[in-house]
């Protein structure tokens, strides 16, 4: 019995079953790289400064061109994920080639963007300087945000810690001075933290949570 003819391969187009590309996940794409490169550089500047506090330091029309860039960068940001999760999703060649260019596209504007985010802040900190602002000492200050968004600095020793609390510079700012941490850091409920760094000294803390109170019980959802 002669077995049946194999169907023939369906030529490219709209008609024929896409195959499935392989796409670099965004996080170990192009944008990613870009994106870390850009974040360091943007954590150098807040370090010196203070999260977001340059753009306080500035001309009004100065922070809103540099609030745009942000916006725009943020955009292409979100266009470039969209395009690279429709690829995957996309069943369709002629869809995925779309969804493809439209990422190339999306690409190029943030990293153009970043490039110019880079400028302005560069020119933010020349501006500041050039009015009298002074920048954090490296050596004794270090500036970050907490969860909430609050603006905190470090400072080294308890007499920095005070001097910065006269300081109209902080206000409304947290202040900690590196024995203060210490004591925080030596609390009891962080003690797995401490552990949880010890036995993975390459692990970063991104969020903490209480411990439930299992003298109260666990809380239960229905």
């Amino acid at each position: 019995m002669t077995p049946p003819a194999k169907a023939p391969r369906p030529e490219p187009g709209d008609n024929a079953p896409a195959e499935r590309i392989s796409i670099m996940p965004e996080q170990d794409g192009p944008l990613a790289a870009a994106l870390r490169v850009r974040d360091k550089t943007v954590v150098e500047y807040d370090a010196r400064w203070g999260t977001d506090v340059l753009q306080t330091l500035v001309s009004p029309a100065t922070a809103a061109l540099f609030a745009s860039v942000r916006e725009r960068l943020d955009e292409a940001i979100k266009a470039a994920n969209k395009a690279i999760d429709d690829a995957n999703k996309a069943t369709d060649a002629a869809k995925k080639a779309i969804s493809l260019q439209a990422h190339a596209a999306a690409l190029d504007i943030a990293i153009n963007t970043m490039a110019v985010e880079m400028r302005g802040l560069a020119k933010m900190e020349k501006d500041a300087l050039a009015a009298g602002r002074k920048p954090l000492d490296p050596g004794r200050a270090w500036a970050f945000k907490l969860a909430d968004g609050m603006q905190a600095v470090l400072v080294q020793t308890d007499e920095d810690a005070r001097a910065a609390r006269r300081s109209q510079r902080f206000t409304g700012w947290v202040i900690y001075s590196v024995s203060e941490m210490a004591h925080i850091l030596s609390e009891r409920s962080l003690t797995g933290i401490i552990d949880a760094k010890k036995a993975f000294p390459d692990a970063t803390v991104i969020a903490v949570k209480t411990p439930p109170d299992w003298k109260q019980g666990d809380e239960v959802s229905f």
